[in-house]
């Protein structure tokens, strides 16, 4: 029997148990458990809310004829070809596991999709994240809160939107040209995929929306005042996708306090956050504080606003405060210290914006959060990832994408590369593979990797790679720490290439003379401990070469990105992998889910299932 393709019809009398063999006349004798309909229409009622089609008068539409106690003789008419026979016993201890299929208007001119397999060729979209004031949803199909395998409990498409519009998302009840998402379940009608060759609309199975939705972050009503107080100009100084990511923006802080941005390395975080600041500046009384991890990116920071016209102050060690403008940008760590309590006290910004957000998981971040409740953020980063897999919605409750990396290569906003992989069955290779240990962090000990690759033969092969593939090119090693990037940079002195050490604790002045002493070219390489790993602006990098090894995807490819910004004779970056970085996350310009990150564990595991009805 099938309740998509049967029509029912019930005759006799209905009963409430088998013990009368004139009911058993299949030779089944089976006893029921509650809830049996003991009327012909309570039966047909039921079979109506298992979704299955009935006929009352009977006639040539009937494919099974349903038969209790003192059925009429006619009924057994051996003229009706194709009708199949069952006792309501039987019949019923069928029916009654079966899922009841929720009423919908709309199937009754649609074609049903009653094969799950003919949901592939509609391309549900796995990496796509429904944002509650991005997406206006559209449900079709029976909704199970499980992966459906016989389980009978379905979820009203009433109660879904309801959901969704008490966390202040938008339905469309009538598939209208407004969905932008549509939420499949068991068979969907044929007519809520009409979009799927336009690109306009997204398709995600209830499985995996119900698992985003019982998380979902609501739209923040009181965000409302942005709209009409803040607008954003049309700014020529940025690029088409900035623009376009600017707008994005200052729409998503109409329903969210808290937005986090992704953009990777080398495509103008910095100039469109700045031009961002302008926009909001031009808002009088408007407070703004721009907050990053590091002295140099501060600086870099307050350099883009100078660009910009925008008056502002600079709040980090050793420097000058002016404390009357409106807009400071800060070191997150001078800011939040307990000597400037009172500092945080009187500058109560109405914005922030986060420089490297992938950082803000740290406390001293989340101390802004807590101290400006209100206040509208904005987290800027290439990489919205945490080695832990930890979710970033605990501090922000939307993230907007940029385009793919390899778009921007193809534009030409980005650099091509050669990617020169490390054997992997060199004896480096090998070391790398031995190490199991990993820290607290889930990273590698940094002890143990000294132990394993700062050794003589290992150093000496880095600058081998080096002349072999990239001899005579200006670029960045990173190594593995301190002691590590010294000896690199001797191996490299010995062999008559000019090279230079440079990290954290280097003084401010000797660090700015081998920065420009690196652009004029008049050193080859610079050798560094992870400080060039973010922010640093240097357009002719020819080769990027990774000598410390991470399990950070992060680390990756802020270090790779350094090496992407277009050079002026438009060749390609050289990026030598003596790290093993390709084993682990592949190449840079790969496409990744940046939005399932985000969202760390909430969808790390979650797929895009069919529902397959046993």
């Amino acid at each position: 029997m099938s309740l998509n393709r049967d029509v029912f019809h019930v005759v006799g009398r209905m009963s409430v148990s088998t013990e009368d063999e004139s009911d058993n006349i299949d030779g089944e004798g089976i006893a029921f458990i509650g809830g049996f309909p003991d009327t012909i229409n309570g039966l047909y009622s039921a079979i109506q809310k298992k979704g299955g089609r009935i006929n009352k008068k009977g006639g040539i539409s009937t494919t099974c004829i349903v038969f209790g106690q003192n059925p009429p003789l006619n009924a057994f008419n051996g003229t009706l070809e194709n009708v199949k026979f069952i006792s309501v016993a039987r019949f019923y201890s069928w029916l009654e596991p079966q899922p009841e299929i929720e009423r919908d208007d709309l199937y009754k001119d649609s074609s049903l999709i009653e094969d799950p397999s003919e949901l592939k060729k509609y391309d549900a979209d796995e990496d796509y994240i429904p944002t509650l004031y991005g997406s206006v949803f559209h449900i079709a199909g029976t909704l199970y809160p499980f992966d459906y395998h016989g389980y009978p409990d379905f979820v009203p498409r009433s109660e879904v939107y309801a959901e969704i519009e008490s966390l202040g998302g938008i339905v469309d009840k009538e598939n209208t040209d407004k969905t932008t998402c549509v939420v499949f379940g068991c068979k969907p009608p044929r007519d809520a995929f009409k979009y799927s060759t336009t690109g306009k609309v997204k398709y995600i199975s209830y499985t995996r929306f119900n698992k985003w939705l019982m998380e979902a972050c609501p739209v923040d009503k009181d965000a409302s005042i942005f709209r009409g107080k803040y607008k954003p100009s049309i700014d020529t100084k940025l690029r088409p996708y900035q623009q376009h990511l600017k707008e994005e923006i200052f729409e998503g802080w109409q329903f969210y306090y808290q937005l986090m941005l992704q953009l990777p390395t080398g495509t103008g975080k910095t100039v469109l956050f700045s031009s961002i600041i302008k926009d909001l500046a031009a808002v009088s009384n408007t407070k703004i504080l721009i907050v990053a991890h590091r002295k140099e990116l501060v600086e870099q920071i307050s350099t883009w606003l100078d660009r910009f016209q925008v008056e502002h102050g600079v709040i980090i060690s050793g420097r000058k405060r002016n404390l009357d403008n409106s807009i400071q940008v800060a070191s997150i760590q001078t800011y939040t210290n307990k000597a400037n309590q009172a500092l945080m006290d009187s500058f109560s910004p109405d914005f922030i914006i986060i420089d490297e957000a992938h950082h803000t998981v740290a406390q001293t971040y989340q101390s802004l959060w807590s101290k400006y409740p209100k206040a509208w953020k904005l987290g800027v980063t290439a990489t919205p990832y945490r080695l832990s897999h930890d979710s970033f919605r605990s501090l922000y409750s939307c993230l907007i994408t940029s385009p793919s990396m390899k778009d921007f290569i193809s534009h030409g906003y980005l650099s091509d590369y050669v990617y020169m992989v490390d054997n992997p069955n060199g004896d480096m290779s090998k070391a790398i593979d031995d190490i199991k240990q990993k820290s607290n962090t889930g990273d590698y000990v940094i002890s143990t990797l000294l132990k394993k690759l700062n050794v003589d033969k290992y150093v000496k092969y880095a600058v081998a790679c080096y002349l072999r593939y990239a001899k005579d090119k200006k670029g960045i090693v990173y190594a593995i720490s301190v002691e590590h990037g010294k000896n690199l940079c001797n191996a490299y002195e010995s062999v008559g290439v000019s090279a230079e050490f440079i990290d954290s604790n280097t003084p401010r002045k000797e660090r700015e003379d081998i920065v420009d002493r690196f652009r004029r070219g008049e050193t080859k390489i610079m050798v560094n401990c992870n400080i060039f790993s973010e922010g640093f602006d240097c357009p002719d990098i020819e080769f990027i070469q990774m000598t410390r090894p991470t399990y950070s995807l992060s680390m990756y490819m802020q270090q790779v990105g350094r090496g992407l910004r277009p050079m002026r004779d438009g060749s390609k970056c050289i990026i030598l992998d003596n790290a093993g970085m390709f084993k682990k996350f592949g190449l840079p310009s790969d496409s990744r889910p940046w939005a399932k990150h985000f969202y760390g564990e909430l969808l790390l595991s979650a797929k895009t299932f069919l529902i397959v009805q046993n």
